[in-house]
């Protein structure tokens, strides 16, 4: 009774999750939970899991694919908007997307080797791009992968890359099903930078690492 308590407790949790996660209308964080869902399915058969096991993973599934489609036809015409991204609002997003990915071109190319520094990105922009930059409010460019290569610099990027590979590879020797926790996280790092730019931001990607083994 306890562990049935607990299941209809943490359903209830995740259904508030798959709620907040829908009205955040971040197309982002809905292709890295849907690269989630399907890898943990495919590692989860792939691991030969009890009969039981996977009973239970098929009915979350349906219940919060049921849910999200009736979230959906109450927001189409939202969600619609974010999909096609051709309203005022997206294709200001996407000029300013688009300028940031230049900004960081221009910055990459003037310290290839060595970087600018950790933490110095935006005040870097800030003093090579000026008026443009106080005009997109000084953001980093939406990609933790090229900031760390610009912070950091080519060879120490790499470096990373290979130790992040081998966590990696430890993650799948120890947990297989660890690696559908840390995929959606690596999915979020091509479309934003707090992952890198923010301490909880580290602290979180550092703690999802640590579960994954778990």
């Amino acid at each position: 009774k306890t562990s049935s308590r607990w299941r209809y407790l943490l359903t209830l949790g995740q259904g508030v999750l798959v709620f907040g996660l829908f009205v955040s209308f971040s197309r982002a964080a809905w292709l890295a939970v849907l690269v989630g869902v399907i890898t943990f399915i495919g590692l989860a058969y792939r691991e030969k899991i009890r009969s039981l096991d996977r009973h239970l993973i098929g009915m979350q599934v349906a219940l919060y694919l049921f849910f999200s489609l009736g979230l959906f036809l109450i927001y189409m015409p939202l969600v619609a908007t974010r999909l096609a991204a051709n309203g005022r609002i997206e294709e200001r997003s996407l000029r300013e997307r688009t300028s940031q990915y230049g900004q960081a071109k221009d910055i990459f190319f003037t310290h290839p080797w060595l970087g600018i520094g950790p933490g110095e990105y935006t005040p870097t922009l800030f003093d090579n791009f000026g008026a443009d930059a106080r005009l997109n409010a000084v953001q980093p460019v939406h990609n933790v992968y090229l900031l760390m290569l610009i912070e950091l610099g080519a060879p120490l990027f790499m470096l990373l890359v290979i130790a992040g590979f081998l966590v990696l590879r430890t993650v799948w020797r120890i947990n297989p099903l660890g690696v559908a926790l840390v995929g959606p996280v690596l999915v979020l790092g091509i479309f934003d930078h707090f992952w890198w730019t923010l301490f909880t931001g580290v602290v979180l990607w550092l703690v999802i690492f640590a579960l994954a083994y778990k």
